[in-house]
């Protein structure tokens, strides 16, 4: 009597959906999200893209917020991305640093860093009080607000679309 191998679902044979060449991600990418097929830049290949790539892109495609309101949810993203505040693993095993002073210089903030840092400040300092959990949540870490609090975020990408608005450098 032998052995044979039982096919797992993980076993590279049985993944007929993917394509070597890199046109479909992982399964991972696309586990929680809707795709589409669409045509690239130069028109010739039709390529997966993905449709919610954070809250604001799940409240806009459910029309719950406009597409201003989301332009404007992604400009504080962005300063809040290059500010380095996002959450992220960091942990240094070495064990000459413990015990000491906990605040290092290279854990300060570079120029372009604290420069996004303070245009993000400003901008939700420019929402009511009454509203900057829940705009902060949706905007800066992917949290779906839930139906009751649907208003407040769109009330507060109201205010900090019109801080934009008139903060705006340029012509």
């Amino acid at each position: 009597m032998t052995r044979y191998r039982r096919p797992v679902s993980s076993d590279l044979r049985f993944r007929r959906g993917e394509s070597l060449d890199g046109s479909f991600p992982p399964p991972e990418r696309w586990q929680h999200t809707g795709r589409v097929l669409a045509s690239d830049d130069k028109g010739r290949h039709l390529v997966m893209r993905v449709l919610e790539e954070c809250a604001l892109d799940h409240l806009h495609l459910r029309g719950h917020i406009t597409d201003t309101h989301k332009e404007t949810g992604l400009k504080l993203r962005y300063d809040f991305v290059c500010a380095g505040l996002p959450p992220h693993v960091v942990r240094n095993y070495a064990a000459q640093s413990t015990g000491r002073f906990p605040y290092r210089p290279q854990h300060e903030r570079t120029a372009p860093q604290e420069a996004a840092y303070e245009r993000w400040r400003r901008a939700v300092c420019a929402v009511d009080l009454f509203f900057t959990d829940t705009v902060v949540s949706a905007c800066c870490y992917d949290i779906v607000p839930c139906p009751a609090h649907l208003v407040l975020l769109q009330a507060g990408l109201i205010q900090l679309g019109r801080w934009y608005e008139k903060n705006r450098k340029g012509p």
